[in-house]
């Protein structure tokens, strides 16, 4: 345990990625009771540890002229994949509250694929990419990710949200998050409804590449606040275009049914844990009988 500085973050989103976690990062800047780093995804604690408090320490040094925030946080899509990262985020921060919001991992391994394809990092279907990427498919095992921070983390510094409350009730998922970070709800609940990272693809495949790659030298270079800055100017808006419901790739009903019944013994263990049912939510989809009857004339 290290001696915390003031103005070092007491909250992490720790993901994942694909569930919500650029309006989190963009609704939770806008709270005046919340300062949030610098960049989206330092991923300190699981790529740049060896750097140091110190570069940790720039992501959040607007936080020293704001008005004593409540709540100081950052958002790295990945930690909950990382046993390493819970470790080392118990060590230095004991304190920290640790923030979940879970989607179906069907639909998020689906919605990863769209991302990777406007990237340009994959370009064949959804089945073969899930052979290519075979983390499209390890990441929905929440429960297994979750399990280091529970062994680590008091259950009153752990909260996990579900995607779908967020889609379905903004307002009521918003008003338990601020309530787990001990703040007041939005005066202006209108900032809860915008739509900030809609589907997209590229106008350029080679020029996506081109641009995924930039940036991530720029974050082996330890700017990922650059890369963040970039990410909210005009820039993607050249690059990428919105996804057209006519052009979009459809889920495969077979894929769909075998991912379904994977991710079954994790859901189940997942669904215990939170006193949810996320297996009917989220599992194999039980075929609607056809009742008998007769034919109208």
């Amino acid at each position: 345990m290290i001696s915390v500085p003031q103005h070092f973050p007491n909250f992490i989103v720790i993901g994942p990625g694909k569930s919500g976690t650029s309006w989190l990062y963009h609704v939770l800047g806008q709270h005046p009771e919340v300062c949030m780093s610098t960049a989206k995804e330092t991923l300190y604690f699981e790529d740049y540890y060896h750097k140091g408090l110190d570069w940790y320490a720039r992501f959040f040094k607007k936080c020293h002229v704001l008005n004593k925030p409540h709540a100081i946080g950052e958002i790295s899509n990945t930690y909950i994949f990382s046993e390493l990262a819970a470790e080392r985020i118990a060590r230095d921060f004991p304190a920290m509250k640790i923030i979940a919001t879970l989607r179906d991992p069907t639909e998020r391994a689906f919605s990863h694929y769209l991302f990777l394809r406007r990237n340009g990092e994959v370009n064949c279907d959804f089945e073969q990419a899930l052979d290519q990427r075979p983390d499209l498919v390890s990441r929905g095992n929440y429960h297994q990710h979750l399990q280091p921070y529970r062994d680590r983390f008091p259950s009153e510094q752990l909260a996990v949200f579900v995607f779908d409350d967020l889609v379905h009730d903004v307002e009521d998922y918003a008003h338990r998050l601020f309530s787990f970070l001990d703040i007041a709800d939005l005066a202006d609940p209108d900032l809860l409804h915008t739509k900030v990272l809609e589907a997209s693809e590229a106008r350029s495949r080679w020029l996506a590449k081109a641009t995924v790659a930039s940036a991530q030298v720029v974050r082996r270079l330890g700017f990922p606040d650059i890369v963040t800055r970039v990410k909210q100017g005009v820039l993607p808006k050249l690059i990428f275009k919105p996804l057209k419901k006519e052009s979009k790739p459809k889920l495969v009903p077979a894929v769909e049914r075998r991912l379904r019944e994977y991710y079954l013994p994790d859901l189940e263990r997942l669904s215990d844990w939170l006193q949810r049912d996320l297996v009917a939510a989220w599992g194999p989809r039980v075929p609607v009988p056809i009742e008998a009857g007769g034919c109208n004339d």
